[in-house]
């Protein structure tokens, strides 16, 4: 593998953890939510401006990120003349369940989670914190449905384990 290709990888598999986290952060900052007070004091006020600007600006780099990680694996597999092309042309991960194992989980999370926020809901309570923390989770599993049944993170995977057997050969080399 020349440096060029290993670096193309490498540079997917960090995008990608990058584009990863994006989610995870705007759905903690939604926890926050009930500590932001426009008209408060000291900390809820600072929370006002902080938890909207941090949540947002997840949200714009996650689709940032994604518009890159689309636009460098297309050149990659365009580049290297990819002859698996066919293996990750899929529907998108929004519209697709159960593709793999972190996908199966992160599914079953946002099914509990969907139906326990409907049963709050349905009873009426009136824990503020309950229904943050349900919306915060439906958030996250809802974006990373999304991410892990999509194209994108199939080709991660494959990536990785390229990269992984590269470095074993080399080291059974050395």
């Amino acid at each position: 593998m020349t440096a060029m290709k290993k670096n193309e990888y490498q540079n997917y598999v960090i995008l990608f953890y990058l584009f990863l986290s994006m989610p995870i952060i705007a759905s903690l900052v939604l926890l926050f939510i009930p500590m932001v007070q426009i008209q408060g004091q000291g900390i809820q006020k600072v929370f006002a401006y902080v938890v909207p600007i941090i949540f947002w600006g997840s949200v714009l780099s996650e689709g940032i990120c994604l518009l890159k990680i689309n636009s460098l694996r297309k050149q990659i597999m365009l580049l290297r003349a990819f002859k698996e092309k066919k293996a990750f042309q899929k529907r998108i991960g929004l519209i697709s369940f159960f593709k793999n194992k972190e996908a199966l989980i992160i599914d079953v999370v946002l099914f509990v989670s969907a139906v326990a926020e409907a049963i709050f809901s349905i009873l009426q309570l009136r824990s503020e914190w309950l229904h943050i923390v349900c919306i915060s989770i439906i958030f996250m599993s809802l974006n990373l449905h999304g991410i892990l049944n999509g194209i994108n993170y199939s080709y991660f995977i494959y990536v990785k384990k390229i990269l992984k057997d590269k470095e074993k050969m080399r080291n059974e080399r050395d």
